[in-house]
């Protein structure tokens, strides 16, 4: 009352405007029904009957006024309508020609992203990287152009890691689109998350678990999201996941990357590009409620659909259980581009999008599969980060007694001559055998994020070690007692 003006003073005031309420929600309790006021767009229930689009609720046959919650209110009006029908669609035609698969898949992400909730699976993040002029944005806009205002709902570079995934949280099944997120690494007072929190929290669809500041209570959080992540950036992001860590196979999973080239050379319609991209934040918002509407009118065609074009991509790109994000990602992709052309929206050749798909999966398992460093790559990478640190010497050599010969004084490293250095492992240099101290080598793994256990168990198995009690020190004159190690055959010596 106080915000638009109105000052109620002493007993008397209150109290009639406690009257007034009272009689009010009386009125109301007879006169109709409660709506529920919805605090996530997209599906309202399992069975998919309903879907929340802006301020319309679209069923099968008509609409209902979705009343703005706190939650939505500050969004809802970003999915009215703007411009026009025919010009949204004359735009998504001008991607229909040949080598234009990426930016028709792109598109498809619009229509697959309602239709994540029947795979089963969470979420798909889509990364686009390459140069300025590429187009990644402007197909990003059209994408999202389906439901509501590219502007209004696409997330910008310095956009805190909380606030997309609070964004995420309202979506729920429509697009979530971040533009430059070539920077996404960089901490500071907003502390952004890295790549790999990113796709974590994306895939399971809920944002962390955060106290209420009101009370000892945990903050609302809605129903899990299930929908198609679009984002673009200059640089990879696959790069962001290798630098920060040792094997990060699981985050890539999450995520499908593609390198965009330009593929519009032609600058004699560099005019219609510019107009496609203006035209982009003038026109949409036309087209999403009547592809939900044919979905929930055809929702057993849809579904049946999705499996074929599942199994079929499946089959196709060689995908197996650890591709299970690709695999639901790009059949929900696939199969909403099916069902939009059915209804008018596009022309494209779905085949020849189907066939653009499996071959990028292809690539892009292949590269999956090969990155990370074989567990030895891995053991050399510990020996040399802590060079200074290990004794080398010769299996044979003994240092304890005087008149060490000159070839065993070039290859012994005794700990005592140098202090800085602590002691965390033997090489032998003859035989290229390793000994590790257990407690520094379960650190340095931790740090890399490397599963301490797993690692060490696959590296006996391929560098025939074994877990041993020895004096690392042995050699020399340094006379430390026993310890428990893990002994490892290198296939070369370190040098080499």
């Amino acid at each position: 009352m106080a915000v638009n003006g109105i000052v109620l003073i002493g007993s008397e005031d209150v109290n009639k405007m406690m009257q007034y309420t009272q009689k009010w929600i009386h009125k109301l309790q007879a006169e109709t029904n409660a709506v529920n006021a919805h605090v996530q767009f997209g599906w309202t229930n399992k069975s998919m009957e309903e879907f929340v689009i802006g301020s319309r609720v679209v069923r099968a046959t008509d609409n209902e006024y979705n009343p703005p919650s706190s939650k939505l209110a500050g969004l809802v009006d970003a999915f009215e309508p703007a411009g026009t029908r025919d010009r949204q669609v004359e735009m998504l035609e001008f991607y229909n020609q040949a080598n234009f698969e990426l930016h028709q898949f792109i598109v498809g992400s619009g229509y697959g992203s309602p239709l994540m909730r029947m795979t089963g699976m969470g979420s798909l993040a889509v990364h686009m990287w390459g140069g300025s002029g590429v187009g990644k944005t402007t197909a990003m806009h059209l994408a999202i152009g389906l439901a509501g205002s590219p502007e209004e709902l696409m997330l910008k570079e310095d956009d805190t890691h909380n606030s997309r995934m609070n964004r995420g949280e309202r979506m729920k099944d429509l697009s979530l689109c971040s533009d430059e997120m070539t920077n996404m690494q960089k901490k500071g007072k907003q502390h952004q998350a890295d790549a790999s929190d990113y796709l974590y929290q994306i895939s399971s669809g809920r944002q962390k678990n955060r106290m209420s500041a009101n009370g000892n209570t945990e903050r609302f959080r809605g129903e899990p999201w299930s929908l198609i992540a679009l984002s673009t950036g200059n640089t990879s992001m696959w790069d962001m996941l290798v630098r920060n860590k040792a094997q990060p196979k699981a985050e890539m999973q999450r995520l499908l990357e593609v390198r965009v080239d330009k593929m519009i050379k032609d600058t004699s319609i560099k005019g219609t590009t510019d107009d496609l991209f203006k035209d982009s934040k003038e026109n949409y918002g036309w087209l999403m409620e009547e592809y939900i509407r044919y979905v929930i009118n055809n929702k057993a065609v849809v579904l049946d659909t999705l499996k074929k074009v599942q199994a079929r991509v499946d089959k196709a790109a060689g995908l197996e259980a650890e591709n299970r994000f690709w695999s639901a990602g790009c059949a929900a992709i696939i199969t909403g581009l099916i069902f939009a052309k059915r209804v008018g929206h596009v022309q494209y050749d779905i085949e020849a999008v189907y066939k653009w798909t499996v071959k990028l999966l292809k690539e892009r398992k292949a590269f999956v599969d090969d990155i990370g460093a074989s567990v030895e790559d891995t053991i050399v990478d510990y020996i040399t980060e802590h060079y200074n640190s290990f004794l080398r010497i010769k299996s044979t050599a003994d240092g304890r007694k005087d008149g060490m010969d000159d070839p065993l004084q070039d290859t012994l490293v005794v700990p005592e001559r140098d202090p800085r250095a602590a002691l965390v492992g033997r090489y032998e240099t003859d035989t290229h055998r390793v000994y590790l101290t257990k407690k520094p080598l379960r650190n340095w793994m931790v740090d890399q994020q490397l599963n301490y256990t797993e690692t060490v168990k696959v590296a006996m198995e391929a560098m025939n070690g074994k877990q041993i009690k020895m004096r690392i020190s042995k050699g020399t004159s340094l006379n430390l007692p026993p310890t428990d190690v893990i002994m490892l055959q290198l296939s070369k010596g370190i040098d080499e």
